[in-house]
């Protein structure tokens, strides 16, 4: 539902807004206090359902012993995603945490990989970006001079796309395991 409430706002790659998604169901101006009851719904809503795999935590432990790790999501609302991590004991493995509804722009746009990349301090390093939707996480990620995975985890993104001439992922990751055991993680 979410993604066909900001297909008008896609084309620029600008994140939506809760009022933006709001004005695409009301043809006058919401009342008073919706927009906060929706942002506390749909936060409440997405900690409820969202859970971890089993293995979450260690991997994420291992992986942020070697290197600084990120967070990079595409959602039009930060507080959510950082709930959940809180929630989870998750938080500290990540030297930095990137939402669109933060940074304004969605995966593929340049804007969210280029705060990674400062955050991080990678002008001069290797990074790795691991994601399972092609456009967002692949795309984005070879536009912006990253190393990129592509994990069939938990959706099943083709490795390739006719409108993207040249760009596959560097490597296709059946689990999100598989990045311990590789000595080339950036």
């Amino acid at each position: 539902l979410v993604g066909l409430l900001v297909t008008p706002t896609r084309p620029t790659m600008r994140e939506a807004t809760v009022e933006e998604l709001l004005a695409c169901f009301l043809d006058e101006p919401p009342p008073a206090g919706l927009a906060e009851t929706v942002e506390r719904e749909v936060g409440r809503a997405f900690n409820d359902i969202c859970r971890f795999p089993e293995g979450t935590r260690a991997l994420l432990e291992r992986l942020a012993r070697r290197q600084p790790v990120a967070l990079l999501s595409n959602f039009f609302l930060t507080g959510p995603i950082e709930e959940l991590l809180d929630r989870e004991g998750l938080t500290r493995y990540f030297a930095h945490i990137e939402v669109s509804a933060t940074s304004g722009w969605v995966k593929p746009h340049a804007t969210p990989f280029a705060r990674v990349r400062e955050a991080l301090n990678l002008d001069h390093g290797r990074a790795l970006m691991v994601g399972d939707d092609f456009w967002a996480d692949i795309v984005g990620g070879t536009r912006a001079g990253f190393e990129t995975a592509l994990t069939h985890a938990h959706r099943q993104d083709e490795p390739s796309d006719p409108h993207a001439p040249g760009i596959r992922p560097g490597r296709i990751l059946k689990s999100l395991a598989e990045l311990t055991r590789e000595s080339c993680v950036a």
